[in-house]
This record gives C-alpha cells, sequence and structure tokens, in this order.
C-alpha cells in the first residue's frame, strides 16, 4: 500500500493516472473506495473514512489513548482529583472514575439543563468538593485529544479546542479557573504495512504527568496497522452490496453498503 514513502491511496493513483488495488486499470477518480463519499488519501484512511468498520477502529484507538492518558494523570499530582471520563463503556471505566457525563452540580446557570448531559469532554478533571465557593477550590482541567497528520497538529488542535467552546465559557463564566488542554497524536511516517512512526505531542505539562505511561500512546498508534490492513482487505474484497459478515484481522465484523 505505500509507494515512494507515502501511504498509496486511489487519489494518489488517480493524480498519477496508476491502478489501485485489484482494478488493472489507472484509477477514475480520487474517491475512497470503501465508503465512496470523500476524497481519499492517508489522512482519510487512518482517521476520516466514514465506512462503519474504520469508524469504530477509530473510536476503539481514541478510547485506548484517553485511558492511557488518564492512567499518567492519576499518577502525578492531579491523581487525587475525580475524574469524568468519555471514552468506551460506562462499565469499562478506570476505578476512581465517577462516569462519562460531567456532574449536573457543576452546570453553570448560562448553561441549559437540555444542553449539559451533550457536552462531555475526553476527560475532566473536576474541583475536589461540589459546588466550591472558594476561588481556590474553583480549577478544572479538560483535555481532548486529536489524531492528526504530522503538518497539521495546528489544526487539529484549534479544532478541539473549538469542541468546547460553550462549556469552557459557561464555567469561566461562573468563576472557575478553566485549563482547556489538547493532546495530538500524529502518525507521520509508513513504510509498508509492517513499520510506522509515530510521536506524542503535549504542550502543557499536566501536573507532573507520568511521562513513562505517556509514553505508551505510541503503542495506541501502532493500531494503524490494523486500519490499514482492514483497508486493503476490504478493498480487495469490493464494495458490498448489502450487510455482509467477514473476517478481518482476526475479527468478524458486518460491511455496511
Amino acid at each position: 500500500m505505500a509507494r515512494w514513502g507515502r501511504l498509496w491511496n486511489t487519489k494518489l493513483a488517480y493524480r498519477w493516472k496508476m491502478p489501485y488495488a485489484n482494478n488493472p486499470n489507472p484509477a477514475t477518480s480520487p474517491t475512497c473506495p470503501i465508503c465512496t463519499t470523500h476524497e481519499d488519501g492517508a489522512g482519510h484512511i487512518l482517521a476520516g473514512c466514514t465506512h462503519a468498520t474504520f469508524k469504530g477502529m477509530y473510536i476503539k484507538r481514541h478510547d485506548a489513548a484517553v485511558h492511557l492518558l488518564h492512567k499518567a494523570i492519576s499518577k502525578g499530582a492531579l491523581g487525587s482529583r475525580r475524574v469524568i471520563m468519555d471514552a468506551g463503556r460506562l462499565e469499562d471505566l478506570p476505578r476512581g472514575v465517577l462516569g462519562k457525563t460531567l456532574p449536573d452540580w457543576l452546570r453553570p446557570p448560562s448553561i441549559s439543563a437540555e444542553i449539559w448531559p451533550k457536552l462531555r469532554p475526553g476527560l475532566a478533571i473536576l474541583p475536589e468538593v461540589d459546588s466550591p465557593t472558594i476561588a481556590a477550590d474553583k480549577e478544572i482541567w479538560i483535555l481532548e485529544l486529536g489524531y492528526c497528520s504530522d503538518t497539521n497538529h495546528a489544526t487539529k488542535a484549534e479544532d478541539k479546542h473549538a469542541q468546547h467552546t460553550q462549556l469552557v465559557a459557561g464555567l469561566r463564566l461562573a468563576g472557575y479557573l478553566v485549563h482547556y488542554l489538547v493532546v495530538t497524536i500524529e502518525h507521520h511516517r509508513i513504510k509498508g504495512l509492517g513499520e510506522g512512526v509515530s510521536t506524542v505531542v503535549l504542550s502543557v505539562n499536566i501536573g507532573n504527568i507520568h511521562l513513562a505511561i505517556l509514553h505508551q500512546l505510541l503503542d495506541i498508534v501502532m493500531d494503524d496497522i490494523n486500519v490499514l490492513v482492514a483497508r486493503e482487505q476490504l478493498t480487495v474484497i469490493g464494495p458490498a452490496q448489502g450487510p455482509q459478515v467477514v473476517t478481518l484481522n482476526g475479527d468478524q465484523v458486518t460491511r455496511q453498503p
């Protein structure tokens, strides 16, 4: 799937008038052959395809990374703080995590009760007491994780910062000191299906975060290999005409047309 040091895709095949996958003829479109709705490319394959199989893999990768971030923070200066985590199933949350949604006592007057449950950051480190009244107790950390290419950190960080504008503004209006931090992960070079180089960029030190654990995020993004294997297999199998159960990377998954 890689040529010239790039992840081979239909957009490149179309640009260079070359065949792609099992079609011996030159590609006639830059569109993804799996979701058939978006332009193909390395970023699309690794984080943007809307096909159900890949959306599930992206979510699994994101959730695993968020769990590792929580593990790192729990061993730092903020380890004793209560945490909300919107990653994975409620029953699979680490011990000590309060839940997946922000508590009602934290809701500022400027945000309606209807909107409040929909504001769900990846991680939120809460004050040590409910409904604090002392300014020193009204400190909150909100963390989001974004996946991007090596040239797209600034754009991804901007997108993630915009994700919780309403939440951050409402909490600050209510007198909370809010630290909104974005962790961006890149997979910046892939050579074939068996090799990848990944880095983690953390712009701010979070309470003496436990870097040895944070570095395990490198292993999380290596799950890209599974994404690439699934992409290759689905490309060879061809577009589904209806829901089908196929085996990808040892697991049975349902393909949607």
